[in-house]
């Protein structure tokens, strides 16, 4: 999932932003949860790394766009942020907040589509980067999720399969799910399989990575839907 923050005060904006976001997501199997905030001081107030993406206006009442960006860069480094304007001018201001980029009013879908498309990419990178610290029998770890290929149940402990290790942790399963992104399903109850290292799915089990995992009947098209959906947003 990423967050987006849709920063803008004219309401035939926001349900024409709204419309074009929306349209995207369907189109490129995206999963996106949009917020819209009115005015930038409201948008400043949230805590930091509530977003991943900020589509900012920049001229409104109460804080314009260019100064609620300076305030929340100040506490968040990571947030990408595309301005939103009537004037090209402000662009060269952007540098000072380290826009990643702007578009202008009125909203090209084709061009906002590709700069959305080049700003999710970055996202997804810094995702697919992100460090999980697990508490496990031998002491605390730090994983990238990519370095996951699967967990499984094995009596009253879970087993972290990567390609070089397995290592035994004693939290429940949906404790550690709840820190793993969209990449991971749970296909059974005693697996929970990172979607990118699987290589073949039979009738009643999925091959992830070099070893052969079961796949519930209950679960098999939720799964398949799932993996068809993540390989399309993959190609």
């Amino acid at each position: 999932m990423i967050r987006v923050a849709l920063v803008e005060d004219y309401l035939p904006q926001i349900q024409r932003m709204e419309e074009i976001l929306n349209q995207i997501q369907h189109d490129e199997k995206l999963n996106l949860q949009i917020t819209v905030f009115q005015d930038g001081e409201t948008f400043s107030s949230m805590p930091p790394h509530s977003f991943d993406l900020a589509l900012l206006d920049i001229q409104m009442d109460k804080m314009d766009g260019m100064q609620a960006a300076a305030k929340i860069r100040k506490q968040d480094e990571d947030l990408i942020i595309i301005f939103i304007t009537n004037l090209a001018q402000y662009a060269i201001q952007g540098y000072a907040v380290q826009a990643m980029d702007f578009i202008l009013k009125p909203v090209n879908p084709v061009l906002f589509k590709e700069k959305l498309m080049k700003a999710i990419r970055r996202i997804e990178r810094k995702q697919k980067e992100k460090r999980i610290s697990i508490k496990t029998t031998q002491g605390w770890v730090w994983l990238k999720m990519d370095e996951i290929c699967y967990v499984e149940i094995v009596s009253r402990h879970l087993e972290i399969h990567t390609d070089t290790q397995v290592l035994c942790c004693s939290e429940p399963l949906q404790n550690l799910q709840a820190l793993l992104d969209e990449r991971f399903f749970r296909c059974h109850v005693a697996y929970l399989v990172n979607m990118d290292y699987v290589k073949q799915v039979y009738k009643t089990t999925v091959r992830v990575g070099k070893d052969e995992l079961l796949v519930s009947k209950y679960r098999r098209k939720e799964f398949m839907d799932a993996l068809t959906k993540h390989v399309g947003r993959s190609l």
